[in-house]
């Protein structure tokens, strides 16, 4: 299936789903494969598989849930996920069929390629009510997230001159997930007065779990991840009710705003 989605697609349908590319990612506190296998198994009910990194060739053991699964890169099939960056899952009623007349060594392969390389995530044992498209979507997606996260330890990325280590992380990440997928983020640039920094600094208790916000001498940044622009017009409105002294100064999409700050 194709991994090229739209975000806002996928949001919409949240509400008669149970997957949210926030909430979800609002989890993943600790960039490590336990902790993403953790997430696969809590949001989509994925009882068994394996997570590998490919690296020279080679199929590497990253982390098992359940008793794991055992590929061989020499296998057809992950051969061409690995070469295309194909994921594919089998369709239940398949795999109904298929085990009754063969035992399946997977279900479902998950392809995601980031900056700190290529990952393949082998399902063999999941709730079936989760093998579609969508959910495989939404573990690509975390996939992805997962190895930009580790890349961003070595990458030397930097956004603004003045914010903590989680900000610039999660601009990193956010800048990513935008090229790759489209989904957008932005920056709120809030000026205030110097002697009200105290009551700015409560700012950081209102904000949402992926939320970060950077204070500087008389300025705050707010980034936005995962976020339309009428998101983020909400979002003012709800903060200036309880801090009318902030004033809006810039609002961009990440990208340009590292480009600028």
């Amino acid at each position: 299936f194709s991994l090229k989605l739209e975000y806002d697609l996928l949001e919409k349908q949240s509400a008669l789903s149970p997957y949210s590319v926030r909430n979800i990612l609002e989890r993943f506190n600790v960039p490590s494969s336990k902790a993403f296998m953790e997430l696969v198994s809590d949001f989509f009910g994925v009882m068994s598989a394996e997570l590998y990194k490919y690296e020279n060739g080679k199929l590497i053991s990253l982390e098992k849930l359940g008793s794991g699964i055992k590929v061989d890169e020499k296998d057809p099939l992950i051969q061409e996920a690995l070469e295309l960056n194909r994921s594919f899952y089998i369709p239940p009623k398949d795999i109904l069929r298929k085990t009754m007349n063969e035992e399946l060594n997977f279900i479902a392969l998950v392809v995601a390629e980031s900056y700190a390389g290529k990952f393949l995530l082998a399902i063999k044992d999941m709730d079936f009510l989760n093998i579609n498209e969508e959910a495989l979507s939404y573990i690509t997606i975390l996939l992805e997230y997962y190895g930009d996260s580790i890349a961003f330890e070595t990458s030397g990325f930097s956004c603004t001159k003045s914010c903590d280590k989680e900000f610039e992380l999660q601009a990193y990440r956010m800048q990513l997930l935008k090229e790759r997928f489209g989904i957008d983020s932005f920056t709120v640039v809030f000026e205030y007065p110097p002697e009200r920094r105290e009551e700015v600094v409560k700012l950081k208790s209102m904000v949402k779990g992926l939320d970060r916000v950077c204070i500087n001498e008389n300025k705050v940044f707010v980034l936005l991840p995962i976020t339309p622009k009428e998101g983020v017009e909400r979002f003012i409105e709800r903060i200036r009710k309880d801090m009318d002294f902030l004033k809006v100064k810039d609002i961009k999409p990440i990208k340009e705003f590292c480009d600028v700050y």
